[in-house]
């Protein structure tokens, strides 16, 4: 009798336990998913004089921070959406390459990153998108003409973008089939698919796209395994490329080698 209390009052406790942690994991998982960097000084601090520091209004009146390049020698603009845990800053480096390249480039803070305001979600991310495109547009560059750059988590929002207007190309740096999937494997005995917010669900979009697709990755990224990217390609419609590194890990890659790749993609 004591022993199927204990045991009974043992499944009560893990019961209890399992449903605190879905709990949790629901009401708090933005905070999970979203680790933004807010520290943002301008674009000259980071050793990035061709960049000029921008705000943009979202439709939901979300003042965002941007940095904007202008193009060189006929060359595409960039619209760069970033990873995560990080800010603009922390790629200034990776811009330098590509503005050495000649490309042009608008790269956008999200909300809740940087100096920009507002909190993280998908639909807000979207609408951060959204923005700079308009943004661009208000100019007179059209959409046409530009190339959209997602890099890790930024993959999801280019995906999204490219899946409501035509651009020249999209290039998907270290992407993800959704965030659900891999929110699955970090998370295997909850039911995460059920109680995620934020899908981002690329999977099911990229089919549908018909914009020039280049994606890469890194075999050794233990960030975001390899197979997500390479499940997102097969599913992508041509035309469309796909470019493994040995040993690029999570961002690590060679910019100067990958400007080189883009060019020749965007052109052929």
């Amino acid at each position: 009798m004591i022993n199927k209390r204990i045991i009974t009052l043992s499944i009560v406790v893990l019961a209890a336990v399992y449903a605190a942690s879905c709990g949790y994991l629901y009401f708090f998982q933005r905070s999970i998913l979203y680790l933004p960097d807010t520290h943002l000084e301008l674009p000259e601090k980071y050793n990035l004089p061709e960049a000029k520091a921008i705000k943009i209004k979202t439709i939901d009146n979300v003042e965002l921070t941007g940095w904007y390049i202008e193009p060189k020698q006929n060359k595409p603009i960039l619209v760069y959406f970033h990873g995560n845990r990080l800010n603009l800053a922390k790629r200034a480096n990776k811009f330098k390459d590509f503005a050495n390249a000649g490309f042009g480039l608008l790269a956008i803070s999200y909300r809740g990153f940087g100096d920009s305001g507002g909190s993280p979600s998908e639909d807000g991310l979207y609408k951060d998108a959204r923005a700079a495109i308009n943004y661009l547009e208000s100019k007179g560059i059209k959409a046409k003409g530009l190339v959209l750059y997602g890099e890790s988590l930024g993959s999801g929002v280019a995906v999204q973008m490219a899946l409501e207007n035509d651009f020249r190309a999209i290039i998907l740096e270290a992407p993800y089939d959704s965030i659900g999937a891999r929110a699955a494997e970090l998370y295997p005995i909850f039911p995460v698919q059920a109680i995620l917010k934020d899908k981002f669900n690329s999977i099911e979009k990229i089919g549908k796209i018909h914009t020039p697709l280049l994606v890469f990755h890194s075999k050794d990224d233990d960030v975001m395994p390899i197979n997500h990217a390479i499940k997102l390609f097969e599913a992508g419609a041509e035309p469309k490329k796909l470019v493994i590194f040995e040993h690029a890990g999570h961002g690590g890659f060679d910019y100067q080698e990958l400007s080189k790749l883009m060019i020749n993609f965007i052109n052929n």
